[in-house]
């Protein structure tokens, strides 16, 4: 079977009307749009570092907020470390118990008088 042959819409017929194209710009033009890419170039390079530094940035302070620090020692006690992790766990433990035991102290305590007899001390 023979190849068919395409009617000018290939890679060459393309080339020859961009190359007419730029035949038909003058010498300023082609410089003009020369610097504008290198422009265009500059700016989307820059824009990416920057894209980049941020990430970067955010990356840091997400490692150190959730591995370092809750890892790092608060106190020494007889030569044990406490971690930041688990005086966190601790505190609000105590948080939660003491919210409970409040809680506890202001409901009334009718259940525990049984009823039409007089509380003494």
């Amino acid at each position: 079977m023979a190849k068919k042959k395409q009617s000018g819409t290939g890679r060459r017929a393309r080339r020859k009307a961009a190359s007419k194209e730029a035949m038909k710009r003058t010498k300023k033009q082609v410089a003009l749009g020369r610097k504008e890419a290198r422009q265009r170039r500059i700016i989307m390079l820059s824009v990416a570092a920057l894209v980049a530094l941020i990430l970067i940035i955010v990356a840091i302070a997400v490692i150190e907020e959730l591995i370092i620090k809750p890892g790092q020692p608060v106190a020494t006690v007889n030569g044990v470390s406490i971690s930041t992790d688990d005086f966190q766990n601790q505190l609000t433990y105590k948080r939660y118990n003491l919210h409970l035991t409040e809680r506890n102290l202001q409901r009334p305590s009718t259940r525990w008088i049984p009823p039409n007899r007089p509380v003494t001390f």
